[in-house]
């Protein structure tokens, strides 16, 4: 092996060096599902024209958001990096507990999509308001899953950016 060959293995072993974990965002909230956490849904639902480029024919098509809120419960402990210290039901970032002027309630708005279900459910057809679900609803009640989101205030509320739900 030349001098070259060898400073290149060096330098690859170097590069492999094995760094911490980075820290989480002082924004990202954890929660552990739970009977402390309380998730309600609402829709803003509309018929939308919609126009084929297929021989110009125009349709209609449900669109619509999805709002969802989590009525959540402080955790009375950081959450830790990855959320492990948390009592289920219970919220905190990684380094501190949310505080008592912080708001208590967390807030989704997105579009109906893949993961998020919309069906009416009546003998009637379509004369009674649709059940919605959605990917938070696996937090409340007696639950196996943590969620971590990216928070921002917004006047009574804390926004929720990016987010995951995992199984704990």
């Amino acid at each position: 092996m030349g001098i070259r060959a060898a400073f290149i293995v060096i330098a690859l072993a170097a590069c492999k060096e094995e760094r911490p974990p980075a820290a989480p965002p002082p924004s990202r909230l954890f929660c552990n599902g739970g009977d402390g956490i309380n998730v309600s849904s609402r829709y803003d639902l509309h018929f939308g024209q919609v126009w084929s480029a297929y021989r110009g024919v125009a349709g209609h098509e449900l669109m619509g958001e999805l709002v969802v809120e989590l009525d959540v419960t402080p955790s009375t402990t950081p959450a830790g990096a990855a959320g492990e210290a948390l009592a289920p039901g219970t919220c905190a970032y990684a380094a501190r507990i949310m505080s008592a002027t912080e708001p208590h309630r967390l807030r989704w708005e997105g579009p109906l999509q893949p993961g998020v279900t919309l069906a009416w459910r009546s003998e009637r057809g379509s004369t009674t308001p649709p059940i919605v679900s959605s990917p938070f609803d696996g937090l409340a009640g007696p639950s196996r899953v943590r969620f971590w989101g990216d928070v921002s205030v917004d006047a009574q509320v804390l926004r929720i950016g990016n987010f995951a739900i995992e199984p704990r």
